[in-house]
């Protein structure tokens, strides 16, 4: 499966939102700047893997889950 930029903002949004996360609630939790989870969910950043990883982590899935692998409600 092809990486996508689309995808992991997307998904990033949404798996933040189902864990019912401010932004600011997980830039706390990850140690990533808001301003870098704003750009990230915005499409307009790529995250780098330090990046991926945090956000992976203080959401309790992995980076696979982000970048673009079906997430466990949508697996057939």
């Amino acid at each position: 499966m092809e990486y996508s930029n689309a995808a992991f903002s997307h998904r990033l949004k949404t798996t933040r939102n189902k864990s019912s996360l401010s932004q600011e609630e997980l830039a706390a939790k990850s140690g990533v700047a808001v301003e870098s989870i704003v750009l990230v969910e915005s499409g307009s950043k790529t995250p780098n893997l330090d990046t991926a990883y945090a956000l992976a982590v203080a959401l309790g899935c992995g980076i696979d889950d982000l970048a673009g692998l079906p997430l466990p409600d949508e697996r057939g």
